[in-house]
């Protein structure tokens, strides 16, 4: 029995004594030694999950920024459609006035003619075509102005995002677009935004064209967002031979059930509170969890 009154220590008998005669002794995390490392695959599944929510959110966020988007592009169509129809029954309406007009030109110098030869049948017969055509030239005039006086219509204002890297994103190219989305704090953060401004304007005047790989790479070099590519080329090639031939001729790490708790006692396993506590709601005692998790760890399931 330990000292220390935190420190749990059970003696277990291997199941098949002849095969396996070694104890297990189950210990507490926090009574542990430093040495002994914690199972790091802890809350990996719970940072996936995290992972995969933010990427869900983002993508519905962009299905409907995309949404809202089409629907301004159809609404401004439409806008522009109405617009057209406006403009060419006004030009229709024009056309037709002239046309009357030099139709009352002709008919006058028809009636001057019949007029100085007395033929007053055919006069009064281009009087009645006169008359006809002032009306239809009166109707006319009346459907210009009110066409003229109609109020153009008017597309709807594209709706402003709410969030900052959206509204900065809506008047890029969609390159540029795509670039302030995935580093975002250029758009939130004033300071960085004029950072990003004035690492435009020094690769605008280097020559480099906008929107080109050659100027995102120097954006992002000014930035420092990423190192400059002749430092990541740079390696010490020794170096790297080093760390291969360290990395193959290490030799593979002891399973936890053959290494202990890093003091040289076998069969030691740590349970954290975590464990203790879903040892406890299973109705299992912790030397029963700890069987088991040294189980899974010789069957190579748990690191």
């Amino acid at each position: 029995m330990s000292s220390n009154p935190e420190q749990i220590e059970i003696e277990i008998k291997e199941e098949n004594a002849e095969k396996k005669p070694n104890d297990i002794e189950v210990i507490r995390q926090e009574d542990a030694p430093k040495d002994a490392k914690p199972n790091e695959n802890e809350g990996n599944d719970v940072n996936d999950a995290i992972s995969k929510l933010k990427q869900q959110l983002e993508t519905e966020k962009q299905a409907r920024i995309s949404a809202e988007q089409r629907a301004h592009e159809m609404a401004q169509r439409e806008v522009v459609a109405k617009n057209e129809v406006q403009d060419t029954n006004l030009q229709l309406i024009s056309n037709a006035i002239n046309t009357v007009k030099q139709e009352n030109s002709i008919l006058e110098n028809q009636l001057a003619e019949a007029m100085s030869v007395s033929d007053h049948r055919t006069a009064a017969q281009i009087q009645t075509a006169i008359s006809t055509n002032a009306a239809k030239l009166l109707q006319l005039e009346q459907g210009k102005t009110a066409l003229e006086n109609q109020p153009k219509n008017v597309a709807p204002e594209r709706p402003k995002p709410s969030d900052p890297v959206e509204a900065l994103a809506s008047q890029l190219t969609p390159r540029s677009a795509d670039w302030i989305r995935r580093n975002p704090d250029f758009a939130r953060n004033q300071n960085k935004f004029n950072k990003m401004i004035a690492a435009h304007q020094l690769v605008s005047a280097d020559g480099i064209a906008p929107d080109t790989d050659e100027y995102f790479d120097a954006i992002e070099t000014i930035l420092k967002i990423k190192q400059p590519v002749q430092q990541q080329n740079d390696v010490d090639p020794m170096e790297a031979t080093a760390k291969v031939t360290q990395r193959r001729t290490a030799p593979p790490a002891a399973p936890v059930s053959r290494s202990g708790d890093g003091t040289g006692r076998k069969n030691v396993v740590v349970l954290n509170a975590d464990e203790r506590e879903m040892a406890k709601n299973m109705g299992m005692t912790e030397e029963e969890w700890g069987r088991n998790k040294l189980a899974l760890q010789r069957e190579g399931r748990l690191n």
